[in-house]
């Protein structure tokens, strides 16, 4: 039996133990989320709400020899947490609001993913792309400011049909709410002692998926704000940008290189963006990817 064929096993095993024990339904699915695809658990709370889980890391604690039974009670404790954390839905009247836009866009924040990676998934999201990185929408549910206790959901394209919304205003509202609940920041690379980094860090306030302040309106404004210039945009990770001023005369090929690097050895996949550098033209307040046509840009599987 295959690994993958016995891992499966395992997560549908899993599910039917599940579905013996609780009042909502579990499933063994494949589930298919930005940067990341994997068959694992979809647990149904209600008609409204599903929650998913990668069973991956269970997986290997159950060959070390944590038992189903112990599997099961975890998990049980994470669906637990997870409905208190669903609890804003009520509490901010989201499942009364969902067929209405002028509410929705009150809660939008954009994200940027790896469009190589993630081609089946944006068939069914609005998004717009520059390169190799890719814009998609979200409705952030709870509090903007907590990373870790933020609910959200991704827009897929059925629900711009509910609501009547183009794919360009979902962008212009997602954007401009973008930047008044998680305005850009650019600000030091921390050297740890060392000589000055020719490096500037772009983010959010809380450096969750930062990485999408590269489709904000006011990119080039802050970026001149800053006083650095025509610059390359290193996409360091969907987290944040790294901005390298052209005064410093570091080599664009060597910056892409170092990426490269940097992606295959320490980033984790699921928050690599892409494999190729930008530049920003302070001139045209333009953002340009900057890669050969021939050059294989998708990151590793």
């Amino acid at each position: 039996m295959s690994n993958l064929s016995a891992y499966r096993n395992y997560v549908n095993h899993v599910a039917e133990v599940m579905n013996d024990q609780v009042d909502y339904k579990v499933d063994a699915t494949w589930v298919e989320k930005p940067n990341d695809t994997y068959y694992g658990l979809r647990f149904l709370i209600d008609e409204n709400m599903g929650l998913c889980f990668d069973m991956h890391q269970e997986y290997e604690d159950y060959q070390s020899g944590k038992t189903i039974s112990q599997t099961v009670a975890f998990l049980k404790e994470v669906i637990n947490n997870e409905r208190k954390k669903m609890d804003a839905f009520d509490e901010h009247s989201l499942l009364e609001n969902l067929s209405n836009y002028e509410f929705i866009k009150e809660r939008l924040v954009v994200e940027a993913v790896n469009f190589s990676n993630n081609e089946e998934f944006l068939e069914f999201v609005p998004h717009q792309t520059i390169g190799d990185v890719s814009c998609v929408y979200r409705v952030v549910i709870n509090d903007f400011s907590d990373k870790e206790k933020r609910a959200s959901f991704v827009i897929r394209n059925d629900m711009l049909k509910q609501w009547n919304v183009s794919e360009e205003q979902l962008h212009y509202d997602a954007v401009n709410n973008s930047m008044r609940v998680e305005p850009m920041t650019i600000k030091e690379f921390d050297t740890m002692g060392l000589p000055e980094e020719p490096f500037k860090i772009c983010t959010t306030p809380n450096q969750m998926n930062g990485s999408g302040v590269l489709f904000y309106e006011n990119f080039g404004d802050v970026i001149d704000q800053n006083g650095l210039g025509d610059c390359y945009i290193i996409p360091s990770s969907v987290h944040e940008l790294l901005l390298c001023p052209k005064s410093k005369g570091l080599d664009p090929d060597a910056l892409t290189d170092m990426l490269v690097e940097v992606n295959a050895t320490q980033v984790d996949i699921k928050e690599q963006l892409a494999n190729h550098i930008f530049e920003y033209d302070s001139i045209s307040k333009e953002v340009i990817p900057l890669f050969e046509e021939s050059l294989d840009i998708s990151l590793a599987a």
